[in-house]
């Protein structure tokens, strides 16, 4: 009795252990799932918590521009401004006029001028007549008024039957806003930039050749650029490396402050340590953690060339199409070859670095094949046959970030690309001097226009 017993419980205990196995897994699927969801909720809180702190950092921005206004004279500001000798961009010097004691600065005037609405009431004001302009900029071709269109009706004479039935009067091109005569600049504005009127105050402030030069207008962390540095942006004067960096450094800042990552924009530095022969090791300690930051939706992948002729180009990885695109605005046949040698170097570079640093699988599969991916040259940019404003082109194509699209069929205004990237550069959320910046432009601009008056 007992021997049958003790075979009847053996015989169950397996399918007892079947059912317990089953439990035990059905539990670590609910865990699992539960931990994945705990996960996602962390995460989106994490990046909401760091949006509401983006935000916070904005309006504590604009009450810091509200207070100082309040607060501070513009007399105060200008003080700094002007100084008895200056050097660097152009030639100035100080202006007769103000060499005697009697003819100095008429700083009360400026503060005169100011009476009125307060200046709360007139930074509101002015925004809302920014916002009336950028919503007439947003217009198809600028279109004037109805009123513009209306047809007119011929005068009635004896010659009535002559006369065409109406005259339509052309719309104008759309201009922006320009510098009144008078005031001095080495980078003048123009109506085809159609610049706002807050920019075009911040390029009388940036280029006018009476201010310090060495006065710094841009910083991001311990990059600082000062207004001769920004003198490059001139018409005829190339662009410097250190402004192409600081456009890549631009679009790396805006992509660490996204919620959607897409995009790496890696310095001219790069590849001139690609070409030196810098090891993988080396090149990933120096870049990885900052300019290929692990992003899990990344698209692009930018990076600005300088060939030893001084010539610019710009390679740009493209991981949904599986393509390395060349963006170049002079191409000849030999000179292919050898951009073509360097962007292969490059990319080669780029897939070791990618495979050997912590990213994830799916990253580390798609760089195991980049090298195998064809290089392409866009077919519809403008071969401009030299190389002086080669630079201007890759500014451009720089700041089409996470919107980049290889189907490039115009040519570019040059003066205008310059200004605008200028302004992108002066007033975007990664210059950390750009609440300095404003304040210090729109009381310049009050002794100035005091000045013309």
């Amino acid at each position: 009795m007992a021997a049958n017993h003790r075979d009847k419980a053996d015989s169950k205990n397996p399918v007892e252990e079947l059912d317990l196995q089953e439990e035990v897994r059905k539990l670590n699927v609910a865990f699992k799932g539960m931990a994945d969801l705990v996960g996602q909720t962390l995460l989106q809180n994490k990046e909401m918590k760091a949006a509401i702190q983006s935000l916070e950092k904005h309006v504590r921005d604009m009450q810091l521009v509200i207070l100082s206004l309040e607060k501070t004279p513009s007399s105060s500001i200008v003080d700094g401004l002007v100084n008895e000798k200056r050097d660097g961009v152009g030639e100035a010097t100080q202006p007769l006029r103000w060499n005697s004691r009697s003819n100095s600065p008429p700083m009360n005037k400026v503060a005169k001028t100011s009476q009125g609405p307060s200046p709360t009431q007139a930074l509101i004001g002015a925004y809302r007549k920014e916002e009336a302009s950028l919503s007439n900029r947003k217009k198809l071709f600028n279109s004037p008024d109805e009123s513009q269109n209306k047809v007119k009706t011929p005068i009635e004479n004896e010659h009535a039957s002559l006369t065409p039935v109406g005259v339509i009067k052309c719309p104008q091109p759309p201009t922006g806003q320009t510098l009144p005569e008078g005031i001095p600049s080495n980078f003048p504005p123009t109506g085809d930039m159609l610049l706002l009127r807050s920019e075009v105050i911040l390029a009388c402030y940036v280029f006018h050749p009476d201010l310090d030069s060495t006065e710094v207008l841009i910083r991001i962390g311990n990059l600082k650029v000062n207004r001769l540095d920004l003198h490059c942006f001139c018409p005829g004067i190339e662009i410097s490396p250190e402004i192409i960096t600081l456009l890549t450094m631009k679009t790396t800042h805006n992509q660490h402050h996204s919620t959607f990552q897409t995009t790496w924009a890696l310095p001219p530095s790069f590849v001139d340590d690609v070409l030196n022969g810098h090891t993988i090791s080396e090149l990933g300690s120096t870049y990885a953690d900052v300019w290929m930051k692990p992003m899990d939706y990344l698209k692009y992948v930018y990076v600005p060339i300088r060939d030893e002729q001084g010539h610019w180009f710009l390679m740009v990885i493209s991981l949904e199409d599986e393509a390395v695109y060349h963006l170049d605005s002079y191409l000849g046949h030999l000179d292919i070859m050898k951009r073509k040698e360097s962007i292969t170097v490059v990319t080669r570079a780029i897939s070791e670095i990618v495979s050997t640093g912590t990213y994830s699988r799916h990253l580390i599969h798609i760089a195991q094949k980049l090298k195998a991916w064809k290089i392409i040259e866009p077919t519809g940019i403008p071969n401009c046959g030299k190389s002086d404003d080669s630079a201007v082109y890759v500014m451009d194509w720089l700041q089409m970030e996470e919107d980049f699209n290889p189907q490039i069929t115009c040519d570019l205004n040059i003066g205008k690309t310059r200004m605008t990237s200028l302004m992108k550069l002066l007033t975007g959320f990664h210059n950390e001097e750009r609440l300095k910046l404003i304040l210090k432009s729109n009381s310049y601009w009050k002794f100035v226009m005091s000045q013309i008056a």
